[in-house]
């Protein structure tokens, strides 16, 4: 893949910018986040202090056109013991991995 041969070149976080949606996770290094936790929201707080997500909880719905971010737009609900996230409004200038594939 062409992002793959230029050594990376136009990946965000060779800028400096925030990962895509796999990469808040799995960066490729510890990435270190701290979880908040209350009845309306759920935030994760990243080390790089820029990035954070919000998991709104309150029995909200997705937007129907979300105002496009990094991390994008969170609504969760417990079911059972799981967490159920869905999310949309991804910035379609992240990546999907460190391969560079983009995401939809």
């Amino acid at each position: 893949m062409q992002r793959g041969a230029d050594f990376r070149r136009a990946d965000p976080v060779t800028h400096g910018l925030p990962g895509g949606p796999a990469l808040i996770f799995t960066g490729g290094a510890v990435r270190l986040y701290r979880i908040i936790q209350s009845p309306a929201v759920i935030g994760l707080l990243y080390e790089d202090n820029i990035t954070y997500r919000q998991i709104f909880m309150n029995a909200r719905e997705l937007p129907k056109d979300p105002n496009p971010s990094w991390t994008g737009y969170s609504v969760g609900h417990w079911g059972g013991d799981a967490l159920v996230i869905e999310t949309a409004g991804f910035d379609d200038h992240t990546w999907l991995d460190r391969a560079g594939h983009p995401h939809s």
